[in-house]
């Protein structure tokens, strides 16, 4: 029988410190004596710093917790100062909300709501579509809420604050929405309505379409097409997520498959996408079977893994560079294309032109110190032999070379 692994974080002793500092702060008597435990939980900071070696001393330390009662435990300990169960789990619990947050969704398919109910009373924690958009109004102005928002007696104060909030929902979808739709005349509004009152108080959300002839257009949102169902989930659940927040490096996208219900062409422009939530929110992880996700352009190639299973039933994931190739390797990015069981046809389907250099150094080096012309492809080989062993392949393709 294998042994559990439970996850392990990786912290300073001056983040033990804080947290102990913050059990202290947290944790009643009464707490504690239901326990039967001594109060109060005492403890000498700067001994502890020093016994553990210092403030920026690095500590490992495993985490887990029981799914029934839902509490967290950890099994480090140090002078005793964890023994009761809920000092123990208050503890480890601090160490956990110091963590990047990870959002994950596997294609963003599900249909969002066109109404959100709005509680009379605040919730302590929010979630769902009520977090989102409440994340909305707030970077709309940090002093928008929905809740004070639905409870204001002005009217003109009312429309006026859904307004500014329409127009930062419609900005922030418009930026993508060209880019990935097909309709490229097409423009996209948004109308948010507060209606009701007391625990029937809602938020209705409609997108509002204007055609070249001036007439609107108001549909729900799962009346679109699931491309733009698609869209409209990955931009609400990105950019308006509500446990995003602090430094760029605090949240972890895990995507499945994001491209999904994309288009080839949509799906470049999501690379690119991808590329710049990771520049501003965090580390964005994903897989895919589609090579338009796997754009050079913008996403380096050192950052591409290839999942491998073994006869032996192993999963393995392996660099693009080291990945062992099925056949004799004369293209640069050969294993990504024989990963993806991409046919040799479709790596060219536009009509570039192509330069054949000998790698994928050379291929940088002239994209970064030269000015292409549009319409002009590098295609990076991996020797100077590779590239006599690609032009029969060029010329099968009527593919426009020069080297």
């Amino acid at each position: 029988m294998r042994k559990l692994r439970y996850p392990r974080i990786s912290l300073k002793v001056k983040d033990v410190i804080k947290a102990l500092d913050e059990v202290s702060a947290e944790i009643s008597a009464e707490e504690l004596e239901l326990q039967e435990d001594e109060f109060p939980f005492e403890y000498n900071a700067d001994e502890i710093q020093k016994l553990l070696g210092g403030a920026e001393k690095d500590l490992e330390i495993e985490i887990k917790r029981n799914l029934n009662d839902k509490l967290y435990s950890t099994t480090w300990n140090i002078k005793n100062l964890l023994n009761s169960q809920v000092i123990n789990h208050q503890f480890s619990k601090n160490l956990v909300i110091r963590l990047p947050y990870i959002l994950y969704n596997d294609d963003f398919a599900d249909r969002p709501p066109s109404e959100v109910t709005i509680p009379a009373t605040r919730p302590k924690a929010l979630s769902g579509w009520l977090a989102i958009y409440e994340r909305l109004f707030e970077q709309t102005d940090s002093n928008y809420s929905l809740f004070s928002l639905a409870a204001e007696p002005d009217a003109r104060r009312r429309d006026s604050i859904l307004s500014d909030v329409e127009t930062q929902l419609k900005n922030t979808l418009s930026a993508g929405w060209k880019n990935f739709s097909t309709e490229k005349k097409t423009i996209v509004n948004v109308s948010l309505t507060i209606s009701g009152g007391g625990e029937e108080r809602k938020l209705r959300i409609q997108i509002v379409e204007q055609l070249d002839n001036d007439k609107r257009r108001h549909f729900e949102i799962s009346d679109r097409s699931k491309g733009f169902i698609w869209y409209f989930n990955f931009i609400m659940k990105t950019q308006f997520n509500p446990k995003i927040a602090g430094k760029a490096e605090d949240t972890i996208f895990l995507l499945d498959e994001p491209g999904s219900y994309l288009h080839s062409s949509a799906q470049d422009k999501l690379a690119e996408k991808l590329k710049e939530i990771s520049q501003k929110f965090g580390i964005v992880i994903y897989c895919t079977h589609s090579h338009h996700l796997l754009n050079p352009d913008f996403i380096p190639l050192r950052n591409i893994h290839i999942v491998e299973k073994s006869k032996s039933k192993k999963i393995t994931l392996q660099t693009f560079d080291r990945y062992r190739s099925k056949t004799e390797k004369i293209n640069a990015l050969q294993p990504v294309y024989e990963a993806l069981q991409l046919p040799f046809a479709e790596l060219f389907s536009d009509s570039s032109i192509l330069l054949l250099v000998e790698g994928i150094n050379d291929k940088y080096f002239i994209e970064t110190f030269i000015n292409l012309p549009k319409g002009l492809r590098i295609h990076a080989g991996t020797s100077a032999d590779s590239i006599v062993k690609n032009i029969p392949y060029m010329q099968t393709y009527d593919k426009k070379i020069f080297c």
